[in-house]
């Protein structure tokens, strides 16, 4: 399974951890009962959120589809993660935040659940013991898709693919921006693993690192990865520049 195939599954099952919590209260709905309603409203929530994301991760998934034959390659690296420290800690840390999210959603369902007791609905251990039920058969499921995902994930090789206005790595595209940050620095750490380390900022402050991409170099790129980091701190002055000239000109 990839990502994006993983993307899309954690997707689904969020949504009917959504409509599990939207849905099952309106069989017999209690307007005085703070269980339904909180219930009712964050089913709704979480469903509409997890439906923008799918929308909006889809759209993102095509521009890269149309992005990545435009540019040509400057390099190409291919590794093993189980063969580098580096990305093993990296991988265990994204799955355990993942199964503790899961597990919070779960648990709040369950406090939804228990509390829809305390209504005064005829059928309300019913609908306690399905919203108790499907969140906790769905959050298994989710926690069994990481798991077999992050087991694949170690064993099998990586591409990184170097361009010369971004990297794109694990179906994401890291440039001179990503997400809420912004490139600051590019460099080489040189260490029994040695990387190469895109560094992140938030806006206003461009001197503290809010994210890390960090990358082992493959035995024998060493040269490679010295270049590539002069080429990206380059692109980073240049931006910077233009940037400035146009904040100024305003």
């Amino acid at each position: 399974m990839n990502k994006l195939k993983l993307t899309f599954t954690l997707f689904i099952l969020y949504m009917l951890i959504g409509l599990t919590l939207m849905i099952i209260p309106l069989f017999q709905y209690d307007a005085t009962s703070p269980a339904h309603i909180i219930s009712i409203c964050l089913g709704f929530l979480i469903f509409i959120s997890i439906l923008f994301g799918t929308i909006a991760y889809y759209n993102h998934y095509k521009q890269m589809s149309i992005l990545m034959p435009t540019q040509a390659p400057l390099a190409k690296w291919s590794f093993t993660p189980e063969k580098y420290q580096i990305l093993q800690d990296k991988f265990l840390q994204e799955y355990r935040n993942l199964i503790v999210l899961n597990l919070l959603v779960c648990a709040l369902c369950w406090v939804l659940g228990i509390g829809i007791l305390f209504s005064s609905v005829t059928h309300k251990v019913l609908i306690c013991l399905l919203i108790c039920g499907f969140s906790l058969v769905i959050c298994l499921a989710l926690n069994y898709k990481l798991s077999q995902y992050y087991d694949v994930l170690l064993s099998q090789k990586l591409d990184v693919v170097f361009t010369p206005n971004f990297v794109y790595y694990r179906e994401n595209i890291y440039g001179f921006y990503y997400s809420i940050y912004t490139l600051s620095e590019v460099y080489v750490a040189y260490s029994t693993e040695p990387t190469l380390n895109f560094s992140y900022c938030s806006c206003p402050d461009l001197y503290t690192p809010n994210f890390m991409l960090s990358l082992p170099i493959p035995e024998g790129h060493m040269e490679e990865a010295i270049k590539l980091a002069e080429h990206y701190n380059q692109l980073i002055n240049i931006y910077s520049d233009t940037h400035e000239a146009l904040y100024f000109h305003k």
